[in-house]
């Protein structure tokens, strides 16, 4: 029959198992984030993030297809230019940037 210090040191072992644990998912989760960060950064990343970003906005657009490029860069200037729009675009990015970082954060 195990004795008390024995029982004692298995659950100081679990616990310090479940920390390292904790640890790891945190570690995982912040390189999982860093690399989607990362294929931002690349080429192809930026280009297919900007061409879902064009579907979304299309349905707003009328006639798309009679705007060039030009035309859009001035839309999306000021569609994003104004100063609540700024504002809520950072409080949103801070919120969500927050609600992350506390679901990854080890306890």
């Amino acid at each position: 029959m195990p004795d008390k210090r024995d029982l004692d040191r298995a659950d100081q072992l679990e616990n310090e198992k479940n920390t390292v644990l904790k640890k790891i998912r945190f570690a995982e989760n912040k390189l999982k984030a860093l690399e989607a960060k990362d294929r931002l950064l690349t080429k192809s990343g930026r280009n297919k993030f900007i061409f879902s970003l064009g579907l979304r906005a299309e349905p707003y657009l009328k006639e798309p297809e009679f705007l060039t490029d030009d035309d859009l860069d001035e839309i999306f200037i000021c569609a994003f230019g104004d100063s609540y729009i700024c504002e809520l675009i950072e409080a949103r990015t801070r919120e969500n940037k927050e609600a992350y970082f506390a679901s990854i954060k080890p306890e």
